[in-house]
């Protein structure tokens, strides 16, 4: 996602709840959770992998056999991908593609409610766009998304979005203080936000009350 994306996302979306997951460092999109030593060795795995592949990166996630998987548009990329033990994926959409998407959507006034970002499984890039949202922010989103074509996934939010919370706020519990890091949404649509593992540690029910 981009720079510009992410602060619609942070700054704008809410309501997302106050239940905390653990680390809720979980795989992407559709993948079955893995044991706790397969994930972090598939997430290391991933962002060496990354680092390697560079410019040629196009995303990662964990299917459901708990096997990391690379999507890859050449050969000399799965083969780098394959010698590191993971799984290559070749996929339509390259990274410049996608990222082009991105900008094309940033370029656009911006729409209360609205994020984007890349979905790894599908390869492509996912508009989310608030329920009843209209004007000329709207008509310029939709507008790029149909000169992507295939690229671009719409999807209608199905509730409005209010700025309940978003990422540095205070969070309270049992008289400790934390902060909110990243509001989240998981594969079956529940909300949660991502804060730190020692914030965790402390409780799993958080509340804004008297937060200053």
């Amino acid at each position: 996602m981009t720079r510009g994306s992410l602060f619609r996302r942070t700054a704008l979306t809410g309501a997302l709840g106050l239940a905390v997951a653990g680390a809720l460092a979980a795989p992407a999109a559709q993948a079955a959770p893995a044991a706790p030593s397969a994930t972090v060795s598939a997430d290391v795995q991933s962002v060496n992998l990354a680092r390697t592949l560079g410019a040629n990166s196009l995303g990662s996630y964990v299917d459901s056999s708990g096997k990391l998987v690379v999507n890859v548009t050449d050969q000399a990329s799965a083969a780098t991908v394959r010698a590191s033990g993971a799984t290559p994926r070749f996929v339509a959409h390259s990274a410049a593609q996608l990222a082009g998407v991105q900008a094309s959507f940033t370029r656009t006034p911006a729409v209360v409610g609205s994020s984007w970002g890349v979905d790894p499984v599908t390869n492509q890039v996912v508009l989310s766009l608030p329920p009843n949202a209209k004007g000329a922010g709207v008509t310029a989103l939709m507008a790029a998304a149909k000169a992507a074509g295939t690229t671009v996934r719409l999807e209608k939010l199905s509730a409005p979005i209010t700025p309940t919370i978003t990422g540095g706020d205070a969070i309270l519990v049992s008289g400790a203080r934390c902060s909110l890091g990243f509001n989240v949404r998981n594969a079956s649509n529940q909300n949660f936000f991502l804060t730190a593992g020692h914030c965790t540690n402390i409780g799993a029910t958080w509340t804004t009350s008297s937060a200053s």
